[in-house]
């Protein structure tokens, strides 16, 4: 069902029309218990849900914030992975391969870079080889603490990782699930708009442009301008 507004414009004008009804509850309620406190508090529901799928910022901070914590998580290494380092160099003539194996430089790399998925592969591969190692770089005075530090961290950051992950397949649902929500929320405004008109039709006329999509409507898009205006000239 297409929705005959601006898209922009359905959460201000439910807040309007639930404005009204929260203000003019007991007429509504006489009219149709259907209008209550449990009505009200599912429309902010609905509304708030509309609010997430339309604030795009919402979404990017969430994402900024995720990612910053995987590149907190992945600096973290940093301290661990040159005293493993350290170890894997004093203990070069006695290791199964080379140092360059180990992939020191690959893992600061991604680090640097910021790229998480890089950053688990390759430390995962640099503590297999080191698990393999084990017993030589623990003679060169490794400690365990160093890497469970680091098996911690790469933990962490498959974790941090799947959690971003899902919060982006989240939000492409819910951009795909978001006709369902937009019409439903449309829908509660015709129910109020309607109600509203035949509670004030004889009783208060003046009360029924409030609610009447072309009155809500220019007196919204009205007020933006004004704050518009308003805004420029300060």
């Amino acid at each position: 069902m297409a929705i005959p507004i601006r898209i922009e414009e359905l959460l201000p004008m439910a807040s309007w029309l639930s404005s009204l009804v929260e203000n003019n509850l007991a007429k509504f309620n006489d009219f149709s218990p259907e209008f209550s406190d449990s009505y009200l508090t599912t429309l902010d529901d609905k509304k708030e849900k509309v609010r997430e799928l339309l604030s795009p910022q919402l979404f990017i901070g969430e994402m900024v914030k995720a990612t910053q914590r995987l590149r907190d998580n992945m600096l973290a290494a940093r301290p661990p992975l040159l005293k493993l380092e350290g170890y894997v160099v004093r203990a070069k003539d006695e290791l199964s391969v080379a140092v360059k194996i180990f992939g020191f430089s690959g893992v600061r790399k991604n680090i640097k870079s910021g790229d998480a998925e890089g950053f688990g592969k390759k430390l995962a591969d640099l503590l297999y080889l080191a698990d393999t190692n084990s017993s030589v770089l623990e003679a060169k005075g490794l400690k365990t603490e160093t890497i469970a530090l680091l098996e911690d961290i790469l933990l962490t950051n498959t974790q941090l990782a799947q959690a971003q992950n899902d919060a982006i397949l989240a939000k492409e649902k819910a951009v795909t699930d978001n006709d369902a929500v937009m019409n439903d929320l449309w829908k509660d405004c015709k129910n109020i708009m309607d109600a509203g008109k035949r509670i004030y039709k004889y009783n208060d006329p003046e009360m029924v442009k409030n609610f009447t999509k072309v009155h809500i409507i220019k007196t919204m898009r009205h007020d933006t301008a004004h704050k518009k205006k308003k805004d420029v000239s300060v």
